[in-house]
């Protein structure tokens, strides 16, 4: 009896099997596939949103301008959306050389694009300025409903010899003009129709 009772108390109890509680929230909880699972969500939208944005830029823009020097006529010429101040200057010269003999020993540096009497900086492209909301007075700097390009009359852009503002910007409508400044020139509420507008299709 003394040996029976002695393996009665070695014996050895199966354990208890723990399962999760699928009430419990693990979220929280590190989760190796998850979080990989993310990251290449993250990075799949990143690249559709870069397309998106490749082809925006290249969406042809047209846009009414006046070579300005006192007077101006109405033209059009047609570059891409992502085109910077300076490239649309430089196919402005090619456009118009032929026509205007003083433009053509003059480079895109020596010219100045007004639209709503702002002077835009070279550098910034008909893209960011879409983007970003800019506008004038009157409402957005570049309008970009098909086949609209610049809205209207206040809108209607001018080139004008850096050299012609520096000796007339004390005499209308020269002296209405002034530099673009993202902190004045944008509208919330226009960047956010943009940005609507560029989202990717559902």
């Amino acid at each position: 009896e003394g040996e029976g009772e002695g393996e009665k108390d070695t014996e050895i109890l199966p354990k208890k099997r723990i399962c999760k509680d699928p009430a419990v929230d693990t979220s929280f909880l590190p989760d190796r596939e998850r979080d990989q699972r993310d990251l290449d969500e993250r990075k799949r939208l990143r690249m559709e949103w870069m397309e998106l944005q490749r082809k925006l830029k290249d969406e042809p823009l047209a846009l009414p301008f006046s070579y300005w020097d006192g007077t101006g006529q109405r033209r059009e010429i047609t570059v891409r959306r992502g085109f910077t101040i300076t490239e649309f200057l430089q196919a402005v010269l090619v456009a118009m050389r032929p026509e205007v003999p003083e433009l053509r020993a003059v480079s895109a540096d020596q010219l100045y694009f007004v639209i709503a009497d702002i002077i835009i900086p070279h550098a910034r492209t008909f893209h960011e300025l879409i983007s970003a909301g800019a506008r004038g007075r009157s409402g957005p700097l570049i309008a970009t409903g098909a086949g609209e390009g610049v809205a209207n009359e206040d809108q209607t852009g001018k080139v004008v010899m850096r050299r012609w503002y520096e000796h007339n910007k004390h005499i209308f409508p020269a002296s209405r003009w002034v530099h673009y400044d993202p902190q004045k020139h944008t509208d919330p509420a226009l960047a956010a129709q943009a940005a609507a507008a560029a989202a990717p299709a559902k």
